[in-house]
């Protein structure tokens, strides 16, 4: 009951001025787990998941109403990983895992019941953590993923999530069939609804829209994404109807390093975000919707752009300059700013012109920030 009483409180927003209502929350979990997870295993998963699923929930369904939500607080709090930066659903993530794995460990007998448990809820931070029990314990789950049907939500962010992404790479021919063939499918066909929308797609309205080469190379460049994890099980045949070669999917590195991926890694890594041209950078970011996925993916490609724009200040420049005119591109302002500062300290030749024309319109009375800002330092 604690716990629920302060998901309300977080999720509400307001400053936050009591902090240790996160800890009070943790160090209640962390005195009485151990002792739940050796006497009530399973008990114990369903309570922590029927609290994170209430947490993910009304989070998603109050974060724009009434604009009392304030977003760059979550953000900043869950930015350095400490602490003081957690939430109460990274809390409940953490407490979760370690009950998915002491199951794993010290009585597989009741895995099954743990990953029935994960299943009962249909959002991707479950899919993550069930996906997070097969990669770790393969031998206790044969069974289910023998029996898994995916739907195309999932297979739309499998280049953004560690865990799942692994699953496949491992176990893909483990699938039903079905799934198999839908996520082939998805691979294929899904490409005209994604040209489709990228045509739409007007990033600024001063400007032509997308042109046909830079959508056709960024729907090329998705599908070798998403044909990743499967490298080792499709045909040679299957490449050539997409114009895709093997070399191509091994240069692709989605992934920089190994670990358990909530929260604020990139979906991108540096040398991807470095291969798009500014064109395709902003129809990545345009389509790019974490909306069902772990409610902090943003960010993290958020401080991928940061640590890229110091290599092409100018470029960054003039797509900030166009991204003032697109509000769903809003929310990466701070982060490009970021960049351009490390660029100017490292006394980068900058177009200072344009850049203090951007400022004077972010600081005027009649522009606004739309559309949750992210905010990647307090005082930015």
């Amino acid at each position: 009951q604690y716990g629920m009483n302060s998901i309300y409180q977080e999720d509400l927003g307001g400053e936050f001025q009591e902090k240790s209502e996160i800890y009070t929350y943790e160090s209640m979990i962390r005195k009485v787990l151990t002792h739940l997870i050796e006497k009530f295993p399973i008990k114990s998963l369903e309570l922590f998941l029927k609290n994170l699923n209430f947490s993910i929930n009304f989070f998603l369904k109050n974060k724009d109403k009434d604009n009392i939500d304030d977003h760059s607080l979550i953000w900043r709090r869950n930015f350095n990983e400490k602490p003081i930066s957690k939430t109460f659903r990274s809390v409940l993530i953490d407490t979760v895992i370690e009950i998915i794995l002491f199951v794993g460990n010290n009585v597989k007998e009741r895995f099954p019941y743990a990953i029935l448990e994960l299943q009962k809820y249909n959002n991707l931070t479950f899919i993550r953590l069930e996906s997070f029990a097969y990669n770790n314990f393969p031998e206790l789950s044969t069974d289910f993923i023998n029996k898994i049907e995916l739907k195309t939500e999932h297979f739309k962010t499998i280049d953004e999530n560690y865990e799942l992404f692994h699953v496949f790479a491992s176990f893909f021919d483990q699938f039903p069939n079905k799934t198999q063939n839908f996520y082939l499918k998805y691979i294929t066909k899904g490409v005209k609804k994604q040209k489709k929308a990228l045509r739409k797609s007007r990033w600024n309205k001063n400007l032509p829209k997308l042109k046909k080469e830079d959508i056709d190379r960024y729907i090329k460049h998705d599908q070798i994404r998403k044909l990743k994890p499967i490298r080792k099980y499709i045909k040679q045949d299957f490449l050539n109807k997409l114009g895709i070669n093997f070399t191509e999917i091994e240069k692709i590195n989605l992934f920089e390093k190994k670990g358990v991926v909530f929260g604020t890694r990139s979906p991108l890594s540096e040398t991807t975000i470095e291969n798009f041209t500014m064109e395709e950078l902003i129809a990545y970011l345009l389509i790019y919707d974490s909306e069902k996925s772990f409610d902090f993916d943003k960010i993290g490609l958020g401080r991928q752009l940061k640590n890229i724009v110091p290599k092409k200040p100018n470029e960054f420049i003039s797509m900030l300059n166009d991204t003032l005119n697109q509000p769903k591109l809003h929310k990466y302002i701070s982060f490009i700013i970021g960049g351009l500062n490390t660029a100017l300290k490292e006394n980068q030749n900058l177009d200072l012109k344009s850049l203090f024309e951007i400022f004077k319109t972010i600081l005027s009375e009649d522009f606004i920030i739309n559309t949750e800002p992210l905010f990647f330092k307090e005082d930015t």
